[in-house]
């Protein structure tokens, strides 16, 4: 029943979505590293650390911003921010990937580095917004949104992964696509509620 009563909440819903979808963007590039470092980079077996190091990186010191943010930004202008810069960075990829002929280092990877950077900061502040609607069962609405996040992978990465993973445009097209749904959930989510978020600080208290 409580499954349920979440499925049905509109503000669930968007929260869940718009965490998903963002991920679900850096998401497709990971499914698809095969062939995004054997045949787009032209790398070898052994030299997947310039695709996985950097973008590791990225989100590692977008966790760090976002400790060091806490209490100086409002949740809301936090996630704003995380989300800016991730859609910088999808257009710039973008733009390089359909104007290169051929796909070089370190251009072809900073663009993942800047969307993990924005989903690190985004990430922590939707998660508690989406726990607190449920502040008695946290648990169930963290299995849920969980839910939601793997079958949306594994949609992305059994799916659409192999139809878009021999073009780096193709690629990018839909990380631009997938983003910008994302961030539409999170537009409806403001404009729907108009209550002050938590800060970054209280939200990582949540994170795990």
């Amino acid at each position: 029943k409580a499954y349920w009563n979440m499925g049905k909440s509109s503000e669930f819903r968007m929260l869940a979505f718009s965490g998903t979808l963002m991920f679900g963007a850096l998401f497709l590039f990971i499914a698809s590293a095969p062939d995004y470092v054997l045949l787009h980079l032209r790398l070898s077996e052994t030299q997947f650390g310039y695709f996985f190091v950097p973008t590791i990186a990225g989100m590692a010191v977008g966790a760090f911003a976002s400790g060091r943010l806490a209490g100086k930004l409002s949740g809301r202008k936090l996630v704003n921010i995380g989300f800016s810069i991730s859609a910088i960075s999808m257009a710039m990829n973008l733009i390089y990937c359909a104007s290169a002929t051929q796909l070089e280092l370190p251009w072809a990877i900073l663009p993942l580095s800047g969307l993990a950077f924005g989903i690190a900061l985004v990430f922590p502040i939707v998660t508690i917004a989406l726990f607190d609607l449920y502040p008695h069962i946290r648990g169930t609405a963290s299995s849920l949104q969980a839910f939601v996040s793997l079958m949306s992978n594994a949609l992305i990465a059994g799916l659409i992964a192999p139809l878009v993973s021999k073009s780096p445009v193709h690629m990018a097209v839909v990380a631009c696509v997938l983003l910008c749904a994302g961030y539409f959930f999170w537009w409806r989510y403001q404009k729907n509620t108009p209550v002050k978020m938590k800060s970054t600080e209280q939200a990582m208290a949540y994170e795990p």
